[in-house]
């Protein structure tokens, strides 16, 4: 099956737990600026559980990005909702 441009993709964030101090775009850790917002989605999507925290972050290098940590493995990904990429201002 092929992956949609909107699908979320696994990401490093730095530190591993907590709020995000760095993220990696394209393969290096880049700062976060700041926080813009943040919320947690809980919900047992159609009977396979949900539970994320979202981060709106601002860049160092202006780019905005949206990452989330799913609870249930503790992972990290970023959130894609346009199909192509906020992060491509990162050089």
């Amino acid at each position: 099956m092929k992956r949609s441009p909107y699908d979320p993709e696994t990401t490093g964030v730095f530190p591993g737990e907590g709020d995000p101090e760095a993220v990696t775009v394209r393969g290096r850790f880049v700062k976060v600026r700041k926080i813009t917002n943040t919320w947690r989605v809980d919900d047992e999507w159609w009977h396979r559980p949900v539970a994320r925290i979202y981060y709106r972050l601002e860049l160092e290098s202006g780019a905005s990005v949206t990452v989330f940590r799913d609870l249930l493995t503790s992972l990290w990904y970023r959130q894609n909702y346009t199909g192509d990429s906020d992060e491509e201002r990162v050089r």
